[in-house]
């Protein structure tokens, strides 16, 4: 995965006009092997006129197009990242669990329950019980193209007095779900959240173009979507410990804490 970084006043003077024109017309000059995905309250008969005239007439040529893995990888091992920035008294902690395994649709959406339910966890315990957090979370990301492989992102915007005593309990939570698995309750409540915005998700016209996409490229199966709630509600509290023991044993953690400066001192 590429490094997060913030862009240098030096890439925007290095921008060139024509080389932007240049790279636009060497995409568009040739429609071979693309696809053009419409959602909406359209008819074919009003669709096909449309279609003749704007798509069917663009330049096509017999040249193929594919992605290019440019072998960049999240860092191996443990990491450890300490930054000292800032005048106010805040502090943020961001962790990162990386690895590589198979994609399934099936594990995805496994890892998709880790996450709610940690962050369940992360509200009960670290923002209200603690009460050493105003936000934040964990995000599960789970990518095939341009090769398989799992982040979890873990953010946790906070004092700085509060930093050792969350990272023990976030770590003691995720330990837990490895240990012991979700609760029926909490597996239960992700349940019942993720079916209710499936049902006002499927009316809108970017959730379908989303999803018409996504079985294109790269290739997922169009039933997790058609059959949702089926999917949904045959994960089980040992689906999701699974999952977390396969995902989160993984010995690729990046930890970064940022503080203000007077801590530095």
């Amino acid at each position: 995965m590429a490094p997060i970084a913030v862009p240098k006043a030096e890439y925007f003077d290095a921008l060139s006009l024509q080389r932007i024109m240049q790279m636009y017309k060497e995409i568009f000059a040739d429609e071979n092997e693309m696809h053009f995905i419409f959602t909406g309250s359209i008819t074919a008969n009003e669709l096909k006129p449309l279609l003749e005239k704007y798509i069917a007439s663009l330049p096509t040529t017999s040249k193929k197009f594919h992605y290019t893995d440019n072998q960049l990888r999240m860092a191996k091992g443990k990491v450890d990242v300490n930054v000292y920035k800032g005048k106010e008294p805040k502090a943020l902690i961001l962790k990162v669990y990386s690895g590589e395994v198979p994609y399934s649709d099936a594990l995805d959406l496994k890892a998709q329950a880790v996450s709610e339910i940690l962050n369940i966890r992360i509200i009960e315990e670290l923002r209200e019980k603690i009460k050493g957090i105003y936000g934040g979370g964990i995000e599960a990301q789970f990518e095939k193209i341009p090769y398989s492989h799992y982040t979890f992102f873990l953010t946790l915007p906070c004092g700085p007095e509060k930093v050792d005593t969350l990272l023990k309990a976030a770590n003691a939570e995720i330990q837990s779900l490895i240990k012991n698995g979700p609760s029926k309750e909490n597996l239960e409540k992700v349940k019942k959240q993720w079916k209710e915005k499936h049902k006002v998700d499927i009316k809108e016209n970017g959730t379908w173009l989303s999803e018409l996409q996504s079985f294109y490229f790269p290739g997922d199966n169009p039933d997790y979507f058609i059959n949702y709630d089926k999917y949904v509600d045959g994960l089980t509290q040992k689906d999701i410990q699974d999952a977390a023991k396969l995902l989160l044993t993984t010995k690729n953690v990046i930890t970064g804490i940022l503080r203000p400066e007077s801590a530095g001192k």
